[in-house]
């Protein structure tokens, strides 16, 4: 499978931050995906395109077809995203914009800058303050922003402390282990609603040390989020593709053996088979579902089919 990120020149590298985190993650821990480059918004229908980052008052909907892991939006802007997507929100404000289409699911997947390993190194760099400065430096090749974002990691994980009021200074320095004190800028504080999902976030001008266990629960919600959206990207894209001919098969009239049969020959996964064998045999609606919603709907046709598996 191979993924092409979504990137759009920018005034700050935050996004370049996330998508750089995004596709280190990736590369260690998926070996059947490929990374294939960075794209514009023109002429993705045809690909994976992985989206995350900030995407509000844009000129344009987000695309109809994506995988959308830590995203900050609103409700306007997921208007044409294709329906039962699973969408990743980064905060809590996109979980409760995305509430208001019922067409798409939102679920808190977090931010991707925490799977930042741990620094083990010497600490000697002092006491730094990243304050936001709101002014225009015009936009910055994408290209140079994974650069300069690169260069920042670099730069936080030596630190002895930082103090920022910058959302993508401060999830870094947990990921690294940093110790950080936040007070968020006046500026879009939902931003900053990624820490009311953690019981470990002791709060705003509190030092965030290591020891507080965040970096960890933090990274544990992103993995499992980032896992659900894809195994639901794959399992509807392999829907949809097969729709039609399944529907040849007139699987109403099959009995379940020949139904997954046919399954099998087109799907070549058994596991899979059984789960598409028991919703088509019993339920004739697309359910979206997480992996950890399939395991219940899946006992739940074994316990309305337990009399057709003694045939």
């Amino acid at each position: 499978m191979k993924l092409v990120s979504y990137n759009e020149e920018n005034v700050n590298i935050g996004d370049a931050l996330q998508t750089l985190t995004l596709f280190n993650f990736i590369k260690n821990n998926y070996n059947d995906i490929e990374i294939d480059g960075y794209s514009e918004r023109t002429g993705l229908e045809n690909k994976n395109v992985i989206i995350n980052g900030w995407h509000r008052r844009e000129k344009e909907p987000l695309p109809y077809v994506g995988i959308y892991i830590g995203i900050h939006t609103d409700y306007e802007q997921t208007i044409n995203i294709k329906n039962n997507t699973l969408i990743g929100c980064r905060d809590m404000f996109t979980v409760k914009e995305l509430k208001r289409n019922k067409k798409i699911k939102g679920i808190f997947s977090g931010c991707s800058t925490i799977t930042i390993p741990f620094y083990e190194g010497k600490r000697d760099g002092g006491t730094v303050e990243y304050i936001h400065e709101d002014k225009k430096t015009g936009f910055i090749p994408f290209e140079e922003q994974l650069k300069m974002a690169n260069d920042l990691i670099e730069e936080l994980k030596t630190r002895e402390l930082v103090i920022t009021n910058r959302l993508h200074i401060a999830i870094p320095c947990i990921a690294l282990g940093t110790p950080v004190i936040i007070n968020p800028r006046d500026f879009q504080q939902e931003r900053f609603t990624i820490f009311d999902y953690f019981k470990e976030f002791p709060g705003y001008n509190k030092t965030i040390r290591r020891e507080s266990g965040l970096k960890e629960k933090m990274e544990e919600v992103f993995k499992d989020a980032f896992e659900e959206i894809l195994f639901n990207h794959k399992l509807y894209n392999k829907l949809e593709l097969y729709y039609t001919p399944i529907k040849i098969f007139s699987f109403q009239q099959m009995s379940k053996n020949e139904l997954k049969n046919q399954l099998l020959d087109v799907f070549g996964d058994e596991d899979l088979c059984n789960i598409l064998t028991g919703i088509l045999k019993q339920d004739y609606k697309q359910i979206l579902m997480t992996p950890k919603e399939v395991i219940n709907y899946v006992k739940k046709i074994l316990k309305l089919c337990s009399p057709l598996q003694k045939n």
